[in-house]
């Protein structure tokens, strides 16, 4: 599998109307779900069809909140592609979306409350996928249906972070489920879709560990000395000493933030080059 294109989300998702959170602006009018403080806007997924898929641009010019909602719970799958994400839903505590992050989460209310930074852009791609669906599946699938039932059992409710970033074949996949719906299927297909997050998330502990705010910011320079140097020649030892780093943070600090080691994300830097 390969790290998606954001050339090759946006032909895939050209189809689809982007979800800008200024054209669903309610201003100063009383919101449906009651005023919400500190709220500039509100963005309702209501009445939707069964399979939802989104590709959100959102964009602040100065500090606001954005209130997403909805009428039911719902699973849902988030794949953020730039900057780092804010944001609170019910029953848990307040989370980030870093970029190049995969995500699922549960959640029996469905609301989240994001705080968008001065001069920042956003840019995830997000999809609701309905229980059914799920439980459609788990029937055939064992794995599936303890994917399922772990991430609706999970308190706070929720599931991250993923070791690998969203693959073109699932991005494909999730467009083709929009186009024809679940009739269409077939369970290898279903296989084929999900088995990377299933996979996974059933092998993963439901824990995170944390760093100071100072070892990000030397991972977050890693990053950026790869991306701006794909043919540094440095070994792992080099970039430990040079980004004052330990062996555990530079491979899961690193895996943390960005879904994948630094070497495979300079593997991938340098395809990219040769695009």
């Amino acid at each position: 599998m390969v790290p998606y294109s954001k050339r090759h989300l946006k032909v895939l998702l050209s189809h689809i109307v982007p979800a800008d959170w200024e054209q669903y602006a309610i201003g100063s009018s009383k919101p449906l779900y009651g005023e919400v403080k500190g709220a500039r806007s509100l963005l309702q997924f209501q009445n939707l069809p069964e399979y939802s898929l989104y590709f959100l641009r959102l964009s602040a010019s100065k500090n606001e909140k954005l209130i997403f909602v909805r009428d039911r719970s719902v699973f849902f799958l988030t794949v953020q592609l730039t900057n780092t994400l804010h944001f609170t839903m019910p029953e848990m505590h307040p989370l980030s979306l870093h970029e190049w992050a995969f995500n699922f989460f549960y959640t029996p209310d469905f609301s989240l409350e994001v705080d968008m930074k001065s001069d920042s852009f956003y840019e995830t791609f997000f999809l609701m996928v309905p229980e059914a669906f799920l439980l459609y599946f788990s029937k055939q699938s064992a794995l599936i249906r303890t994917f399922h039932q772990k991430t609706k059992d999970k308190k706070p409710r929720g599931l991250l972070p993923f070791s690998k970033v969203c693959s073109p074949e699932i991005i494909r996949s999730i467009v083709h489920v929009q186009q024809h719906g679940m009739q269409d299927l077939t369970m290898q297909f279903a296989e084929n879709m999900l088995s990377d997050i299933f996979e996974l998330s059933v092998s993963l502990p439901f824990t995170k560990i944390q760093y100071d705010d100072d070892v990000i910011e030397r991972l977050y320079g890693l990053k950026a000395f790869l991306q701006n140097n794909p043919e540094n020649g440095l070994s792992r030892s080099d970039m430990m000493q040079r980004f004052q780093l330990t062996a555990t943070q530079f491979n899961h600090g690193f895996s943390s933030l960005y879904n994948l080691t630094p070497f495979a994300f300079l593997k991938y830097v340098r395809k990219q080059g040769q695009l």
